[in-house]
């Protein structure tokens, strides 16, 4: 579960640096971000595999909860986010 919140901080924080700069920036960004995490958490089953202390079902489990959690909850707070998507009038 460690890992799990691990990596979704990592890809919150990169994001929202990222998201400062421009939306091409932030994409960018999360693309890469999702790419490393993918080959590392590859790396760390790779690695635990004929282990005992590591069970594959279990982890599989918890990580699907912990993503469908963390997903309902950025659509619970995007749903909440007063943003503007068109431009007043004047501004640019």
């Amino acid at each position: 579960m460690g890992i799990v919140a691990l990596f979704f901080g990592i890809s919150v924080i990169a994001v929202g640096r990222a998201a400062r700069v421009s939306p091409q920036v932030m994409m960018v960004t999360a693309m890469i971000t999702y790419l490393v995490k993918i080959l590392v958490l590859l790396f760390l089953v790779g690695q635990f595999q004929g282990s005992t202390a590591f069970n594959p079902r279990v982890f599989g489990l918890t990580a699907i909860v912990c993503i469908l959690v963390y997903s309902a909850a950025q659509v619970i707070w995007s749903m909440r986010l007063k943003m503007l998507y068109v431009k007043p009038d004047g501004e640019r």
